[in-house]
């Protein structure tokens, strides 16, 4: 599925991130409890185990003033995979790299209850001589009291109509087999490659592409 690569260095990176992304997509379908609560109530309702209105969960592309919070649910995906010690970009490099570059490949959705940012999607391109610009969903994540409120739905709605407005024609992301996400993503038409066409990731990590440049 998508490619959720941790870092370049580490050796799961590919699988980390979406496998992380797909980790958080585990969303319920319970309907929208429609009340006049504030984003401030619903946040805290949450914490007390209530439902929470869905409408206060606001879906925007991220800003240069989220990548801390990026990062910070990052290190909580690679906790839940137990890559604790996997390397870490800072804000900073972030910011850099989505904001910075004259033309960056690259972008986020942030999922916001609250002016807190309690989930993101992050997207790259990729480019194919037969297909051309493609997308590749890296991560899909939403902290875990905040799911089972169709969080992940609306973020992958609005990374859909990215790619649509941008028109690819596929998106490619990765799943650890034992991520219970992969359901989420059939649900919503993800082909599984690794079935059907019997396909095998493989990567180089720094160590092997400097072993093979010095060659």
């Amino acid at each position: 599925m998508n490619t959720h690569v941790d870092k370049a260095s580490d050796p799961l990176s590919c699988l980390h991130r979406h496998i992380v992304d797909c980790s958080v997509s585990v969303v319920g379908r319970d309907s929208a409890v429609h009340c006049s609560f504030s984003s401030g109530q619903v946040r805290r309702g949450l914490e007390c185990g209530s439902k929470m209105d869905e409408s206060a969960v606001i879906i925007r592309e991220a800003r240069r003033e989220d990548c801390q919070s990026i990062i910070n649910l990052s290190k909580e995906i690679a906790n839940f995979h137990k890559h604790f010690n996997s390397p870490q970009v800072d804000a900073k490099v972030l910011e850099r790299d989505t904001f910075d570059l004259e033309c960056p490949n690259m972008g986020f959705y942030v999922a916001v209850i609250d002016n807190t940012v309690i989930g993101y999607a992050h997207y790259y391109y990729t480019y194919t001589v037969r297909l051309g610009r493609n997308m590749c969903l890296q991560d899909l994540y939403v902290q875990e009291k905040f799911r089972n409120h169709r969080v992940g739905d609306k973020l992958m709605h609005a990374i859909a109509k990215k790619a649509v407005e941008q028109n690819v024609d596929k998106m490619e992301f990765i799943v650890t087999d034992w991520n219970r996400a992969k359901s989420f993503y059939k649900r919503k038409g993800a082909i599984d490659y690794t079935e059907k066409e019997n396909f095998h990731l493989y990567l180089f990590d720094k160590a092997a592409l400097e072993k093979m440049a010095s060659a």
